[in-house]
């Protein structure tokens, strides 16, 4: 049975029910796996091994409320047999928990890195990286919301954060050379805070990814056609 909308609700009240649902596992994701990016970071700054340990094993968390998810939509659609914008928008949430537990796995990678890197002579670097990871969670806090409320005018603005994280970890590329040309770093160590920040800015990504679904769901166009603006800037 396909479904109707009678003044933008569902004349079958159950599938907006079911909608929601859907809704409330996906933000339940981006919760757990925000929160592991933060963590990471914490746990990184301060040499908590303990914390460290807790990020790794809340990446399985992940996985399994990604499960949950995939088994709601796969019953909306054989009971719902939705159409247009509600069938763009349940497969969206497919691909865009997918992104959500990329994140975890960034997370969880750079929690393992806290065993193995020496912290101390590096205040700079991990001050850089950090503020690198800040940039990166409000990425994802604004494509999930914009996703959330489907929003393209929200997802525009995550766009402009990547080109901030971009910057930042070019810098941090930069000092990590100056600083071993300079002989004042290993090549051990610049090693795992290039790691660091290249997950750090492959979550960002993922927030742009989540950003663009979003903008699908609002405008129906699809993510591999929409512009790179600085792609135009560049040009």
């Amino acid at each position: 049975m396909n479904t109707l909308r009678l003044g933008g609700a569902h004349i079958v009240s159950g599938f907006d029910e079911d909608i929601a649902t859907l809704f409330g596992q996906f933000d339940e994701m981006r919760t757990v796996a925000s929160r592991m990016l933060g963590d990471a970071m914490t746990a990184l700054c301060t040499k908590d091994e303990v914390l460290a340990d807790e990020v790794v094993k809340r990446d399985r968390t992940v996985d399994e409320l990604q499960v949950q998810l995939e088994s709601g939509v796969v019953r909306v659609l054989a009971r719902r047999s939705p159409v247009a914008e509600d069938l763009r928008t349940i497969i969206t949430l497919i691909k865009a928990a997918s992104i959500l537990e990329r994140i975890g796995d960034h997370a969880k990678n750079i929690a393992k890195r806290v065993r193995s890197i020496d912290i101390e002579g590096l205040t700079g670097e991990i001050a850089h990286v950090e503020r690198m990871a800040t940039i990166a969670r409000k990425q994802i806090e604004l494509g999930v919301r914009a996703l959330m409320e489907r929003d393209a005018a929200i997802a525009d603005e995550v766009d402009a954060l990547d080109d901030e994280l971009d910057d930042a970890f070019d810098d941090l590329t930069a000092m990590m050379v100056r600083r071993m040309s300079e002989e004042s770093m290993d090549a051990y160590a610049s090693t795992h805070i290039l790691f660091i920040g290249k997950q750090i800015e492959r979550s960002g990504d993922h927030g742009v990814n989540i950003a663009r679904a979003a903008r699908y769901i609002a405008t129906g166009e699809h993510p591999r056609d929409q512009v790179d603006k600085r792609t135009l800037v560049d040009a």
